[in-house]
């Protein structure tokens, strides 16, 4: 993901009365039935940009969130448990990318290479070790689990991206497959396996996939009728396996058994054709809930939704939308979505 630092003209002090006044930054949940975000959770950090957020599967309702910030004491996981109303401080690395595995342990990518597991899950003693380490200069993008708890890691350090698979008995992880797209085409931003066990992931070059459930250990193009060079973002899969891609202009689908061989889900663009969808969700009325961004220069443009009924798309409101976006939406048992606020700003430490 490109980085960008963008200056406004204010002054510092005039800056930190304004966000004072309005804090846009922590995750906010859409309740079943409304038609507005609202901010989910007291006490989250001002300027704290939501990486990505995940569900406890076994302890459920507790809600952990990845954070950057500026300011060293913020950074880390957060989780707001279902008990309380707070959201309390878990650990105070520069996180990007969280998993849980089968048995309900967190996994949590950092800025630096790091992978750290948090043991037991679900306990409040904040325990966390280190697991894997590749790189420090690749920052871990998304965490995978195959379907026998295999970690798959996808990393970049803005000049290009790799994919490890990580062994729990070595503590090694290593780069898997061959043929992956070399240096800057090869940033990524999103992975995930179907429902066959194949590997997919996005990026500028568009989307790869490695065929696992064959064997095969090469990578190979998977943008079929997705227009050529087109950076896509989110990767989603349903409850029924079929997978959504957020390309340009609208949300590309596949169903498990034909992959990759994407068809555009609707013939009505985003409200911007430059715009790509990151985060997807579809809710158990069939609506597609996407969070935009300009698929050029990573501004984001707020949560949309493209109706079930009326094939049409329209703003959520609640959700910040001027330079927003979420990299992750997800939904409970009881229908409500939640989604974290991103903005890119300079995350260099």
């Amino acid at each position: 993901m490109k980085k960008y630092l963008l200056i406004f003209g204010f002054s510092v002090s005039l800056l930190s009365c304004l966000l004072a006044y309005a804090n846009p930054f922590g995750v906010y949940v859409l309740p079943k039935g409304d038609s507005a975000f609202k901010p989910y959770g007291n006490g989250f950090v001002a300027q704290g940009i939501v990486m990505d957020i995940k569900f406890d599967p076994i302890n459920t309702g507790n809600l952990y969130a990845a954070v950057l910030n500026l300011a060293d004491s913020t950074a880390g996981v957060w989780v707001l448990l279902a008990s309380n109303t707070d959201w309390l401080q878990d650990s105070l690395e520069y996180d990007f990318s969280l998993q849980f595995d089968k048995q309900g342990n967190l996994y949590a990518g950092s800025q630096y290479g790091r992978i750290l597991e948090r043991l037991p899950s679900g306990d409040n003693n904040h325990q966390w070790q280190l697991v894997f380490s590749i790189p420090a200069s690749e920052k871990i993008v998304s965490l995978q689990f195959d379907s026998i708890g295999n970690l798959y890691a996808a990393s970049d350090d803005e000049t290009g991206g790799n994919v490890y698979e990580c062994d729990s008995n070595t503590g090694q992880c290593s780069i898997i497959g061959s043929n992956f797209p070399s240096t800057a085409d090869s940033q990524l931003n999103s992975m995930i396996f179907d429902s066959l066990g194949n590997l997919y992931v996005s990026g500028t070059a568009g989307i790869y996939e490695l065929p696992l459930a064959s064997n095969k250990l090469v990578w190979q193009v998977a943008n079929n009728n997705i227009p050529n060079n087109s950076a896509v973002f989110g990767l989603y899969k349903s409850s029924d396996g079929t997978l959504f891609a957020g390309a340009p202009g609208t949300v590309y689908t596949c169903a498990a058994s034909n992959c990759p061989n994407w068809q555009p889900m609707s013939t009505t663009q985003y409200p911007d054709s430059n715009d790509a969808a990151a985060g997807l969700l579809i809710d158990s009325a069939g609506n597609l809930y996407a969070s935009l961004v300009d698929s050029s220069a990573d501004i984001g443009d707020g949560i949309w939704e493209l109706s079930a009924t009326t094939n049409s798309w329209q703003t959520v409101t609640g959700f910040p939308a001027d330079g927003f976006y979420a990299k992750t939406i997800l939904s409970d048992s009881n229908g409500n979505i939640y989604a974290g606020a991103y903005e890119n700003v300079a995350l260099n430490k």
